[in-house]
């Protein structure tokens, strides 16, 4: 009877310091993630930020051409009209490609993370 209880008091605290064991690997594995993402978002904040800026500066040469051209003949209001329209749309797309790498970035860091994760959630529980 004693070497019953003996044996479940053994397996309680093998589960306990596995319980532990893993609490522990998921906080290490909580502030490693934070850091990675402290680390990759300025990057990819600047990425955006630039792209933007490019944009922006880019548009403005370019509305400064088509109205100098439209000041002397060689657009029409509707040339202007459309060219905007374009310009804008070609805006819309980059912005679209820059925010799908973005997430594509972010994406890859979270495998990462799991794959992490995962390989030492195994190792903790000798599997």
């Amino acid at each position: 009877y004693l070497s019953f209880w003996g044996e479940v008091g053994e397996h309680m605290t093998l589960q306990n310091n596995t319980s532990q064991s893993i609490n522990g690997l998921l906080h290490d594995f909580l502030s490693a993630f934070k850091l990675q993402l402290a680390d990759e978002l300025p990057h990819v904040q600047e990425a955006l930020l630039k792209n933007a800026g490019s944009t922006f500066m880019d548009n403005t040469a370019r509305l400064k051409e088509w109205m100098s051209q439209v000041a002397s003949g060689a657009l029409s209001q509707e040339d202007l009209a459309f060219l905007i329209k374009a310009q804008m749309d070609l805006s819309r797309m980059n912005a679209l490609k820059e925010v799908g790498l973005t997430l594509a970035r972010i994406d890859a860091l979270r495998k990462s993370m799991t794959s992490t994760l995962i390989s030492s959630l195994f190792n903790t529980i000798g599997l």
